[in-house]
């Protein structure tokens, strides 16, 4: 036998192994604080606008302690005026912001069998679902009614 078998797999094995770990470890525990359903709620300033068609609906500020962008979207048009689905373990799905449902015809949009409201954080699509997202002071949300990208 050499010397190489003789003294194991070395170092490298367990260097990737160790990495693998590490990174597991650090996703998980960035996603509980992402899906964290202990959001506090802090008195917040942010900014709704409401899109679709290519167009700005409505854009408002709001100083609020209802600080999701679920709370801030019922804030903006009243719970009234939103449809949305529960799914147990993963929140709410916005389906209709003020008539305008998913997959529902929309002047200026040739096609929108594949159109859905999904909302945005300072240009950043929400990682999860509306009502599990804490806003900060200064934020942009912007509900936006276009064609899915996944």
């Amino acid at each position: 036998m050499t010397d190489d078998v003789k003294a194991g797999l070395g170092w490298k094995p367990i260097a990737v192994v160790f990495i693998v770990v590490s990174a597991a470890l650090g996703g998980l525990l960035a996603y509980d604080k992402i899906m964290a359903d202990d959001i506090e709620y802090e008195m917040t300033e942010a900014t709704i606008k409401i899109l679709h068609g290519g167009t700005v609906a409505e854009t408002q500020t709001f100083t609020t302690g209802n600080n999701t962008p679920l709370g801030l979207l019922e804030e903006a048009v009243g719970y009234e005026n939103i449809d949305m689905t529960y799914y147990e373990g993963m929140g709410y799905l916005v389906n209709k912001i003020n008539g305008v449902g998913n997959g529902a015809e929309v002047a200026g949009i040739d096609d929108t069998s594949n159109y859905y409201w999904q909302y945005y954080v300072n240009d950043v699509l929400g990682p999860v679902s509306a009502d599990r997202y804490a806003l900060q002071d200064g934020d942009v949300l912007e509900w936006r009614f276009e064609e899915m990208i996944w």
